[in-house]
């Protein structure tokens, strides 16, 4: 087969990932684009992994943006000598990376079970009818 322009391959990642969301195979795939499973399957990658890399890219252009606005309120509270919202601040900056410390949490679990003899009479009868099948 010969080579596949940049563009050409693009539109058949496209194309393989399309059929691929309709719920074909890879090899289903391959047969309608007239590739091998392998080729299929690396033109859906292909097409994920760049999905992917864009919602990073995007995630983290956020992530810098509200850095930007945290570093900035730090500063104005730290010249307001606001020691309250300077803290806040950088307990935001800490949230955004997830640096928070961990908070502990203290449960306390009580369980009380009252075990008669009848309920124990019908556990018994419960697991030998139970052998009484298997065997």
């Amino acid at each position: 087969m010969a080579s596949l322009s940049k563009r050409e391959r693009r539109i058949r990642d496209e194309k393989a990932k399309s059929l691929r969301d309709k719920g074909l195979s890879y090899p289903e795939i391959g047969k309608e684009l007239g590739c091998s499973t392998g080729t299929a399957f690396n033109s859906v990658r292909r097409i994920i992994d760049h999905e992917i890399e864009e919602l990073t890219e995007g995630r983290e252009m956020r992530r810098r943006t509200q850095l930007g606005r945290y570093q900035r309120l730090y500063r104005h509270a730290l010249e307001a000598k606001d020691w309250s919202a300077a803290r806040q601040a950088l307990v935001s900056i800490d949230k955004l990376f997830g640096l928070e410390a961990p908070k502990q949490i203290q449960t306390d679990v009580s369980v009380s079970t009252r075990v008669t003899p009848e309920s124990l009479r019908q556990l018994g009868r419960s697991f030998l009818g139970d052998q009484k099948e298997d065997g």
